[in-house]
């Protein structure tokens, strides 16, 4: 299995090239309201440099051909949860209070709250603890 499926992502937007389509929608979003500014510009710059980090790490693990199950696989999927809860939290500064009203950005808006579904960044780093550090749960 090589695709998106592997890093457990939230469905709105898996794998590194659904978090660049989220990057760009959200700095589309942002820029079309008048609210690109300086600082969003830094914290979006930031974490499309961490998803370009992500798609390189993970295509090195791919090519040197470990599990899904493999200790680097664990990893990369706390770093993916983590990149999609920062994605997440510039939605309110990116789209503004009235977004939560209104249809136009509703899939956005869903993608941003699904990126924040209860259980992932536990579930997984409890198996990173478990996996790659063998401690016991």
């Amino acid at each position: 299995m090589t695709g998106p499926e592997r890093d457990g992502a939230p469905a709105g937007c898996r794998g590194p090239e659904g978090m660049f389509r989220a990057l760009d929608e959200v700095s589309a979003a942002a820029g079309a309201r008048g609210r690109l500014d300086e600082t969003l510009r830094d914290r979006l710059t930031q974490l499309w440099m961490r998803v370009w980090l992500l798609r390189v790490t993970r295509e090195r693990a791919i090519e040197e051909g470990d599990e899904p199950d493999a200790p680097s696989f664990s990893v990369l999927s706390v770093l993916s949860e983590q990149i999609h809860a920062g994605i997440a939290d510039l939605g309110p500064e990116a789209l503004g209070p009235d977004a939560a009203w209104s249809e136009d950005d509703e899939p956005l808006v869903r993608r941003m709250l699904d990126a924040h579904a209860p259980g992932g960044s536990v579930d997984l780093r409890a198996v990173l603890a478990e996996r790659v550090l063998g401690l016991p749960l």
